[in-house]
């Protein structure tokens, strides 16, 4: 109880409460101006409305921070309870052991109420600071209000609505599966028309058949066999191998 009342700063509670107590009227003015709009003009009743408007505002200026540090004050002490309510549930263990022992016969009645005695004080004793720890939250709830500081508050969004008509003639559409007996059966598809294609390619010129070649004449093959060298011109040949052979220079002189 005194570990929680030292974590936050003094005066945090009394400041808080007395914002809320000059707010709570000027609140309730504005919420009983559209009563009163009747019979007034609309300059007075705007003066009014923005009067009122902008002392509510500054109001939850001041409050802001002191909230803020509300809203950990609360965690604080939530966090105490859970401590609390744990080591209660851990006492409230040992009290059934020594029970169930006491029930078996282990221990004698004057064991058993010396036994059970500690604990037993010891439940008592956490019920009463489990009750102020209690009392506290409440004192702090009541005194921060419902309205949160935004960095403390935790926006969840909204989930995403399906539109229940998209146009004049739209019918809503369900998004539930229909069950499976009620489920017309579907019609065969229609045989679909050919698609026309979506552009043609110019007819192309034919090209003239291309010019023939001449034929060649086959060229007989030649083989090894029917290729003859020319044979070698004998020398002149000695009518007698008592007659020397002429010279070639004599030979050609016979000539010219």
């Amino acid at each position: 109880m005194a570990k929680s009342a030292k974590t936050t700063e003094p005066g945090v509670l009394d400041e808080l409460n007395r914002l809320g107590a000059e707010r709570g009227p000027i609140a309730g003015w504005l919420e009983g101006l559209e009563a009163g709009r009747d019979g007034v003009s609309e300059a007075v009743y705007r003066r009014v409305r923005e009067d009122y408007s902008k002392r509510i505002a500054e109001l939850d200026r001041l409050a802001r921070p002191l909230r803020i540090e509300a809203t950990r004050t609360v965690a604080l002490l939530d966090e105490q309870l859970a401590q609390l309510a744990t080591g209660k549930l851990e006492v409230e263990f040992d009290l059934q052991e020594i029970e169930l022992r006491y029930r078996l016969e282990e221990y004698s009645e004057a064991e058993f109420e010396s036994r059970a005695k500690v604990p037993r004080e010891r439940i008592e004793e956490l019920d009463r600071e489990l009750e102020k720890v209690r009392a506290n939250r409440e004192l702090w709830l009541a005194a921060r209000g419902e309205e949160v500081a935004d960095s403390e508050a935790q926006e969840v969004p909204d989930p995403p609505r399906t539109p229940r008509h998209v146009g004049a003639s739209t019918a809503a559409v369900s998004l539930a599966p229909a069950p499976p007996e009620a489920a017309a059966p579907l019609p065969p598809p229609a045989p679909s028309a050919p698609m026309a294609p979506m552009f043609t390619l110019p007819a192309m010129p034919a090209s003239p058949p291309a010019a023939q070649a001449p034929p060649v004449p086959a060229t007989p093959g030649l083989s090894p066999a029917s290729i003859t060298m020319p044979r070698p011109i004998p020398g002149p040949q000695p009518s007698s191998p008592a007659i020397p052979a002429p010279h070639i220079a004599d030979a050609a002189a016979r000539t010219v």
